[in-house]
């Protein structure tokens, strides 16, 4: 950080700050997958609107 700050290219910390960002990003868009596969489709007529 203190090379930015000397007037060194603003790339050294955007670089990594970027590549974790996308891979927290990836990392949620994983457990939102993941979550959603563990649960039961809803049946046909629960679906249809005929679950009495």
């Amino acid at each position: 950080m203190p090379e930015v700050w000397s007037g060194a290219s603003p790339a050294l910390v955007t670089a990594p700050l970027t590549l974790l960002a996308c891979y927290a990003l990836w990392a949620r868009a994983d457990l939102l997958l993941f979550a959603d596969a563990g649960e039961s489709p809803p049946t046909r007529s629960a679906a249809a609107g005929q679950g009495d």
